[in-house]
């Protein structure tokens, strides 16, 4: 992670696992935070602004520790989504806090994730985009500011409608076009810019 980032600080890693200390962080205060201030506030994600000004944004966060628990808290997460109308609820962002510090290991998770998605013949319904705090993209150093485009407060799992997507990301080009747009904003910005979107 970039120097002078802590993502909260008062987060504590123990034994390869998050641990919260008692009732001194609230992650879906963090998480909403975030997605106002950076996600929204920098227009990394074209259409979250929208659903955020018409309250169709659900930030769920899972106590769940071990991984039958998680499991259950998507698939009831992804039921309450897929029985919700668009027009009510656009989408949902699961917060685990108690999830892998390690990125990779998060990947994995995503990935165990995705799996139950396709069993629950629901693949083609929705989309899982992973952040994290340690989040780093494909070809970047773990320093890069263009990193902060996928890092979040807390470990976060983004179950996104398919159809919601498409209006928004034309196709594969569209999609590419938005990710190089966000990460030049980001490198561009000063640090001291970028602490104000990401303190």
């Amino acid at each position: 992670m970039e120097a002078g980032y802590s993502f909260p600080s008062i987060l504590r890693v123990v034994a390869g696992k998050f641990f919260i200390p008692g009732e001194l962080v609230s992650a879906k205060e963090d998480t909403l935070k975030w997605i106002k201030r950076a996600v929204v506030g920098l227009d990394l994600c074209p259409f979250a602004r929208t659903p955020l000004e018409r309250g169709l944004i659900r930030v769920s966060v899972s106590r769940a520790v071990t991984p039958m628990a998680r499991a259950r808290f998507f698939l009831d997460e992804l039921e309450r989504l897929q029985s919700t109308r668009p027009d009510k609820l656009a989408t949902t962002l699961l917060v685990y806090p108690r999830a892998e510090s390690d990125f990779r290991d998060f990947l994995d998770f995503t990935a165990s994730l995705e799996v139950l998605l396709k069993q629950a013949q629901a693949d083609s319904l929705f989309q899982l985009v992973p952040f994290h705090p340690a989040f780093v993209l494909k070809g970047q150093k773990k320093a890069s500011p263009a990193n902060l485009v996928g890092r979040s407060p807390w470990p976060t799992v983004h179950v996104l409608r398919s159809e919601e997507v498409a209006l928004a990301v034309k196709g594969p080009q569209d999609g590419e076009a938005i990710s190089k747009k966000n990460r030049a904003k980001l490198i561009s910005m000063s640090p001291k810019e970028r602490k104000s979107y990401f303190p």
